[in-house]
């Protein structure tokens, strides 16, 4: 480790720049972010801000020097980092019908291939949509969405998202969807985990799926994309061993965001605040590198000063010399969804709709 930065509050996610220059901090159940400028051999707090709601998820927007933050009982707000100041407001804030408490955004994401934000609306239960240039609403789409949706993932081909929901602490769905012609279409095959997934991503290739989470114990599994077949499923029973809060206030899971390397490793923030070098396919545990004294939750690669920082629930964000050889540099390949298995509806409730579940009588136990 190259050095630690103690922030004193209880971390939700930690999200780089696109020049990886700065790292934004999220806190659970916090209306409060701080901004770190990232140097080769430490992290200096550039400033924090109160935006007088609990953020639940953002985005760096590379086009505009600006951050695009999602929260409980507000539109989504463009913030000017530089400036430090609102520069837009958009969405609904509308009240949940089934619970009139819960209003606002719980995630956001970035399209940029078709120039779009997407943002999960608690209220309306929908997907939202906006240009990313002008923030403008596109109210002629209508996507269903379920209310604890809270990650949209983006595939490395460009042409397709998906959406990740954590609605039990046992389990959790990640829908897809296509926009390779005019007009997106739902993906009628979905995943459906039996642990509450915290986190999830494509790997470069964009040929496997990797999810990550538990509520603990620990768990990932791989899934064959596009066909949805499960093809690994892992979990670390130790991981039920750690003090309580487990994961988060508005997610009920682990954050548990994750590195994929070369040769089929894996880099995950680990319960005893290590960093953990996992072999995906065998859940075999090839190296640990101590970092943080309590749960480590969030990964980032700053690939451009060859560090990795790691922040953990008890406020610390520590630099971390490099431990990965990305696979980035593997290149992408054009991977469609099979349109016979898509519908323009994207109303379609998941009743309606195949549920790709785990075959398994248990996961297979990661070893040390």
């Amino acid at each position: 480790m190259i050095h630690k930065t103690e922030l004193g509050k209880r971390i939700l996610k930690s999200v780089i720049s696109h020049d990886e220059s700065l790292l934004l901090v999220l806190f659970d159940n916090s209306q409060e972010f701080i901004i770190l400028k990232i140097k080769e051999t430490r992290l200096d707090i550039w400033y924090h801000f109160d935006l007088g709601f609990i953020i639940t998820d953002a985005q760096f927007n590379k086009n505009k020097n600006s951050i695009l933050f999602s929260g409980l009982n507000s539109e989504i707000i463009e913030w000017d980092y530089n400036n430090q100041t609102v520069l837009n407001r958009v969405g609904s804030v509308v009240p949940n019908s089934l619970d009139s408490s819960l209003s606002g955004y719980s995630c956001v994401g970035i399209f940029e291939k078709r120039n779009l934000i997407i943002a999960a609306n608690i209220g309306t239960n929908r997907l939202d949509f906006f240009s990313l240039d002008k923030l403008e609403a596109k109210k002629d789409i209508n996507a269903l969405c379920e209310i604890f949706a809270r990650q949209i993932c983006i595939h490395p081909g460009g042409d397709v998202f998906a959406l990740l929901v954590t609605d039990t602490e046992d389990s959790g769905v990640i829908k897809l969807y296509d926009w390779s012609s005019d007009v997106p279409r739902l993906y009628t095959k979905y995943i459906n985990t039996l642990f509450a997934p915290g986190s999830f991503q494509f790997n470069a290739v964009g040929n496997f799926i990797y999810i990550t989470g538990g509520y603990p114990p620990f768990s990932y599994q791989v899934t064959e994309y596009p066909s949805l077949d499960l093809i690994h499923e892992y979990e670390d029973d130790n991981g039920a061993d750690m003090p309580e809060p487990w994961g988060n206030v508005h997610g009920i899971s682990l954050n548990c965001d994750i590195i994929l390397g070369k040769n089929d490793l894996m880099y995950v923030p680990y319960f005893d605040g290590s960093i953990k070098q996992i072999e995906g396919s065998s859940g075999r545990i090839t190296a640990s590198f101590p970092c943080n004294t309590s749960t480590s939750v969030s990964l980032v690669n700053v690939e451009s000063k060859s560090r990795i920082i790691c922040s953990s629930v008890s406020g610390e964000v520590s630099l971390v010399d490099k431990l990965v050889v990305s696979e980035k540099d593997a290149g992408s390949i054009v991977l469609q969804l099979p349109l016979e298995d898509t519908v323009t509806n994207l109303m379609t409730p998941l009743a309606d709709m195949d549920a790709v579940v785990s075959d398994f009588d248990e996961a297979t136990a990661i070893t040390y």
